[in-house]
């Protein structure tokens, strides 16, 4: 099978090197092949494969300065006009890390990785959701498991990732350092940071396409796009009651376990969910 060389510098310099030679020979006349010369040689400067881009840029001014010499005899309108601002503005666009292509803007490689996202997905087998690479659908999977390798030394609680634990960690060593712009709240977290600033901004940029209803975070999107499915991937591993949310699984949980984290602060007594207990609260506030 025939492989294509990748582009290289030296590819460049060699080009260049002939465009030299062309404009400064008194014996030639051919101004087209002067012009095809440095169009190839700028070719070689915009292809997202070839290496020391910033060097060959430079060299490519090189013979352009050539080129456009009123000195030298050999122009050509089609030589003229491939300006040297065009091509570092090439190396300086925007590229895609997946297939190297290039943008003007970061929305508009945005946009045009999504169409990546489409390709070769992996879906989870339980719930349905994608996801581009095995790997992430592989985490993802744990969700529905309960399997939480990543246990916090402190408090004892799991994750399915280790960068989860580590941005757990923060809770513990009190470290906040992303502080809101607006109102200089602090968090330990970036998104968590992100997500709040929706508050002062009032975006909810993700809409339900059922129903229409928008929410701030695309994950609570996904969470209410399940009650018009009906979908309940989420499994309580003793009884096999359903849920739409883990959140709600992992409640529903204590049950099983007898665990009452959530303390009334008046008598003492222990619920299992935070909802109940503060209902209980109201028996000693008076209110209904």
């Amino acid at each position: 099978m025939f492989y294509p060389l990748q582009p290289t510098f030296e590819d460049g310099e060699i080009e260049l090197a002939r465009t030299e030679m062309l404009a400064q020979d008194p014996m030639v006349d051919n101004k087209h092949a002067l012009a095809v010369s440095l169009a190839r040689s700028e070719m070689l400067v915009q292809d997202p494969m070839t290496d020391h881009k910033q060097a060959l840029a430079m060299s490519l001014a090189r013979s352009e300065i050539l080129v456009q010499d009123p000195m030298t005899e050999h122009k050509h309108p089609l030589a003229v006009s491939l300006s040297l601002g065009n091509t570092l503005i090439n190396l300086n666009k925007i590229k895609c890390p997946q297939c190297r292509k290039r943008f003007d803007t970061m929305e508009e490689m945005q946009q045009h990785r999504t169409k990546h996202l489409t390709e070769n997905k992996f879906k989870c087998e339980i719930c349905g959701k994608e996801f581009p690479s095995h790997s992430s659908m592989w985490k993802h999977t744990k969700a529905h498991t309960g399997d939480r390798p990543f246990v916090c030394q402190i408090c004892n609680k799991g994750f399915t990732q280790l960068a989860n634990l580590q941005r757990h960690d923060l809770v513990h060593n009190g470290l906040k350092p992303y502080k809101c712009p607006v109102c200089q709240k602090a968090f330990s977290q970036h998104a968590n940071m992100i997500k709040h600033q929706m508050l002062h901004t009032g975006l909810k940029p993700y809409k339900c396409p059922v129903c229409q209803k928008a929410f701030t975070q695309h994950a609570n999107m996904v969470k209410h796009q399940m009650l018009h499915t009906g979908l309940k991937p989420y499994k309580c591993p003793v009884c096999d009651k359903a849920f739409t949310q883990q959140a709600n699984m992992v409640k529903h949980q204590m049950l099983h376990t007898g665990v009452k984290p959530y303390k009334c602060s008046t008598c003492g007594k222990a619920f299992a969910q935070q909802a109940n207990m503060v209902k209980h609260q109201m028996l000693h506030t008076g209110k209904s």
